[in-house]
């Protein structure tokens, strides 16, 4: 060891300290819902445009997007890209709390689904609200998985 030579850092250690749990659910929940908004007018935004583009009216366009069906290929799209933004959320949430179990990210999902369901009162059957929140649960819960097991490693 030189005396004369600057110490070198461990650039391989990782931070092993747990995180704030309160703190990782309300980041993640910001991350899922800002960003899901974000995306799904965006979504609605270009989808309006192409409507427009194919002719169709003012009024056919506020038609389509009153009778939205979660079936249909535009409410499929924006059903994968919020569960792609909810298991980027949950990743986040999981990295913040930096610890091997769930809870963390089960609280940011639950915290998450009844924001949806708020959101959407009485626009989807029971039956539909359920399977969105059973997506969105599986969605933060595999973002958070990819986490753990890596901080598993």
């Amino acid at each position: 060891m030189n005396p004369y030579e600057p110490p070198r850092a461990n650039l391989q250690r990782r931070n092993s300290e747990p995180g704030s749990i309160p703190k990782a659910v309300a980041i993640g929940v910001a991350i899922d819902i800002s960003l899901t908004l974000l995306a799904s007018v965006t979504a609605a935004i270009i989808y309006g445009a192409i409507l427009a583009a194919r002719g169709y009216s003012e009024e056919a366009i506020t038609a389509v997007f009153q009778q939205f069906d979660p079936v249909s290929a535009f409410g499929i799209i924006t059903t994968l890209l919020g569960m792609a933004i909810s298991a980027f959320a949950g990743f986040q949430c999981a990295r913040i709390a930096n610890r091997n179990g769930y809870l963390a990210p089960g609280i940011m999902a639950m915290i998450s689904c009844a924001f949806g369901a708020a959101l959407s009162r009485g626009t989807y059957s029971q039956a539909m609200l359920l399977t969105l929140s059973a997506l969105t649960v599986v969605a933060v819960l595999g973002g958070a998985s990819v986490y753990v097991r890596r901080m598993q490693r």
